[in-house]
């Protein structure tokens, strides 16, 4: 969501790129440098700052499509 933004890049590395089939733009955070590490992670919310952005904020009430 793009009024998620201004939270995000003061917290996050923020990434764009081109899905090279469909054409369509992407965006994403860098959170680590090995794949399934997350350097920005705080489970215990120690951070004041810690910003979950709202894909998380509403995980476990998503449900995807019929795929």
């Amino acid at each position: 969501v793009v009024s998620e933004f201004p939270h995000l890049v003061v917290r996050y590395p923020i990434l764009f790129g081109k899905h090279q089939q469909t054409g369509q733009f992407l965006c994403g955070v860098m959170l680590g440098f090995i794949e399934g590490e997350n350097q920005f992670l705080d489970p215990w919310r120690r951070d004041p700052e810690f910003y979950r952005p709202l894909m998380l904020q509403r995980s476990p009430f998503y449900a995807l499509g019929p795929e």
